[in-house]
C-alpha cells in the first residue's frame, strides 16, 4: 500500500512536470547514447576474473524553466545495459534529481515538490556489481504559505509530506513535517528569519523499526548578490524514538560564489539529525546524477549526519577542470553497527584541441570505514575519454577506465579495466 502511495504521487508530479515543461520550458539539453563496453573483471574478484562485454542504451537530460509562477529543475541519466555473455541479467541504472515550485497565490500560497531517485547498495560492504544494487526514491511534497505583518516582516508556515523507497531493504518510511518561520527581509537581498519544525517517520514495517521524531529551532541567514548565493542556518536539535533522546546543534550552509564568469566554488557542509531520504538528497544536490550506486547505506533508525561538499569548476575557452573533496560522519541513535566515517575526492581535466576533438582525464578516491565493525575499504578510479565531433548533433567517444579497490579487516580487494565506444545524439548543446 505504502508504495502504491508512493507510486501515484511520484506518476501525478512527474505528469504535472512534463506538461509545465512542455509549455514553458526555458532550457533544456537532451542526449542519446548508444554502445559497447568490455570489462576483464565483471565480477570484481581478487582472483578468476571473468570478462564481459554489455552493450547499452542511455539518456542524459537536463531542464530548467523559469515563469512568473513557475520555477522547475531536472537533472537526469539512464541507461539500459545488456550483459552479452550473461553474467548478469540486463540492467537499469541512472538517476534523476527534480524540483518543481508552483505559486498558486503569487508571493503567498507556494506548492513544492522534489523528487530524488537513483541507486544505493543492498550491502555497502560488498563490491559493486548489478548483483549490489536497487532502486531508491525519496520524494517530497507539501505548500508554503506566507502571511505578511508588515512591510519587511511575514510568517511562513510550511507542510511537507515524504516517502522514502527501497526497492529490496525493508526500511521504508513516511514522514510529516511542519514548520514555521518568522521572517525580516533586511534588504532587497538579505532576509533573516526564525524557525522552528517538527517532523515525524513512520517506517512500514513498524513491528521492526520504532517511529523516530526530529525537532529544530535555528535561525536562518540568506542573502543573494550578483556573485554569490548565501544559505546558513545554525540552532537546536532534538531525536526521540520511544524512551530514547538525543540532542545537540543544527548547523547548515550553501555557499555558492562565482570567483571569474567562467570559474566558481561551491559550499554545502552541516550537522543534523537526519533519515537515508535526506542524507541521500544532500549527497545527490552536492554531487550530481550518477550512474552507479550513490554511497549510502539503508537505516531503519535516525541519524546525526555530518558533512562537508566542496566543489571548484572553471570552464575556460578550451580547458574545464573540475575538483570535488568531501566528507561526512554517520552516527546512528540504534544502528549503531551502520556507524561509519566517508572522505572522497573527485577530479576531471578537460581540453578541447581543436572545436571537433578534445580529451578529458578524470579520477576519483574514496574511503569508507564502519568504525563499530572494524573494516574499511579504498576505491580509486581514473579514466580517459576521447571525444570526436562529428558535427553539431552527432559525436563519438571512447573511453579507458581503470577501478582498484582494497580492505581491512574485509576481503574487498579487485583490480578492473574497462573500454567502451559509445555514439550520441545532442539537442540543445
Amino acid at each position: 500500500m505504502k508504495l502504491a502511495k508512493g507510486a501515484r504521487a511520484l506518476r501525478a508530479t512527474v505528469g504535472a512536470c512534463l506538461m509545465a515543461a512542455a509549455s514553458s520550458v526555458t532550457a533544456a539539453t537532451l542526449e542519446l547514447q548508444l554502445g559497447a563496453e568490455h570489462s576483464d573483471n565483471v565480477l570484481r574478484t581478487p582472483g578468476d576474473e571473468q570478462e564481459e562485454t554489455i552493450g547499452f542504451a542511455g539518456l542524459t537530460l537536463g531542464v530548467e524553466v523559469d515563469r512568473q509562477r513557475l520555477d522547475a529543475e531536472a537533472d537526469g541519466t539512464f541507461e539500459f545495459r545488456k550483459y552479452l555473455d550473461e553474467t548478469f541479467g540486463d540492467d537499469w541504472t541512472g538517476g534523476l534529481d527534480g524540483l518543481l515550485s508552483l505559486s498558486l497565490v503569487p508571493e503567498r500560497f507556494v506548492w513544492f515538490a522534489q523528487d530524488n531517485f537513483g541507486q544505493i547498495a543492498e550491502n555497502r560492504a560488498d563490491v559493486e556489481t548489478p548483483a549490489n544494487r536497487q532502486n531508491f526514491n525519496y520524494f517530497t511534497t507539501g505548500p508554503d504559505i506566507t502571511l505578511p505583518l508588515g512591510a519587511r516582516t511575514a510568517v511562513q508556515i510550511s507542510g511537507r509530506w515524504s516517502d522514502t523507497y527501497f526497492e529490496e531493504s525493508i526500511e521504508g518510511s513516511e514522514s510529516l513535517d511542519g514548520s514555521v518561520g518568522l521572517i525580516r527581509t533586511l534588504s532587497e537581498t538579505t532576509a533573516v528569519s526564525l524557525n522552528a519544525s517538527t517532523s515525524k517517520i513512520e517506517f512500514d514495517q513498524q513491528d521492526i523499526f520504532e517511529d523516530s521524531e526530529i525537532q529544530e529551532a535555528f535561525l536562518r541567514l540568506t542573502a543573494d548578490s550578483a556573485r554569490t548565493t548565501f544559505e546558513g542556518d545554525v540552532g537546536y536539535s532534538r531525536t526521540s524514538r520511544g524512551e530514547l533522546e538525543s540532542d545537540g546543534v543544527v548547523v547548515r550552509l550553501n555557499l555558492t560564489r562565482s570567483l571569474t564568469s567562467r570559474s566558481s566554488i561551491t559550499l554545502s557542509a552541516g550537522s543534523d539529525f537526519d533519515s537515508t531520504g535526506g542524507a541521500f538528497r544532500v549527497e545527490q544536490d552536492a554531487t550530481g546524477v550518477q550512474a552507479s550506486n550513490e554511497n549510502i547505506v539503508a537505516s531503519g533508525d535516525v541519524f546525526r549526519n555530518s558533512y562537508a561538499y566542496l566543489i571548484f569548476e572553471t570552464q575556460q575557452a578550451r580547458i574545464n577542470v573540475g575538483v570535488t573533496v568531501h566528507g561526512s560522519r554517520e552516527r546512528h541513535e540504534v544502528e549503531t553497527l551502520l556507524d561509519r566515517d566517508v572522505m572522497g575526492a573527485e577530479l576531471s581535466l578537460g581540453r578541447q584541441f581543436t572545436s571537433r576533438f578534445g580529451f578529458e582525464l578524470s579520477g576519483a578516491w574514496a574511503k569508507d570505514e564502519f568504525v563499530n565493525e572494524g573494516f574499511s575499504f579504498d576505491e580509486w578510479e581514473v579514466g580517459l575519454d576521447l571525444t570526436w565531433q562529428l558535427n553539431h548533433a552527432w559525436s563519438i567517444e571512447a573511453r579507458a577506465e581503470h577501478y582498484a579497490g582494497s580492505g581491512e579487516g574485509i576481503t574487498r580487494d579487485y583490480d578492473e579495466n574497462r573500454a567502451a565506444l559509445t555514439l550520441t545524439y545532442s539537442i540543445g548543446r
